[in-house]
């Protein structure tokens, strides 16, 4: 007879893989979002994308539509949802991170995200990894307004 084990953890998976790509479905749309207002916003000044800031933020755009299509693509080969958790989570930091530094420091709009990675965090981990993602977007929130 076999353990019901083996089917829980392959039900917990699926829950997981599901939450996260969820995850990867939200940073889509609000990096889309981001990339739609920064060429709205470029266009209005004649020169869209022209500024270095401007090309950064180019650049923080697609590595996030690079790396959401490297993970989206490795959830669907079977790599274990487990482990794209944490790498998912960085990522949404240091972009966040990006973000708010190239546009202006701790008073830019896009320090909002740091709220939204922790909700992602909640979503797709327990509690604890919720509040290390909180405390760590605390702490790049503080770096970025010191050193911008």
């Amino acid at each position: 007879m076999t353990s019901p084990a083996p089917a829980v953890a392959s039900v917990a998976a699926a829950g997981l893989a599901r939450r996260l790509t969820w995850l990867m479905l939200v940073r889509t749309l609000v990096i889309s979002a981001v990339l739609g207002l920064s060429l709205w916003l470029g266009s209005g000044q004649g020169t869209p994308m022209a500024a270095p800031a401007e090309r950064f933020l180019l650049g923080v755009v697609v590595a996030t539509y690079a790396a959401t299509i490297g993970f989206a693509l490795l959830l669907r080969r079977g790599v274990a949802p487990a482990r794209l958790v944490w790498p998912q989570l960085a990522g949404d930091l240091a972009i966040t991170t990006a973000l708010t530094y190239v546009t202006g420091g701790a008073q830019s709009a896009y320090t909002s995200f740091f709220a939204l990675s922790v909700v992602g965090a909640g979503a797709i981990t327990d509690r604890r990894g919720a509040w290390t993602v909180g405390a760590v977007a605390i702490a790049l929130t503080a770096a970025v307004g010191v050193a911008a």
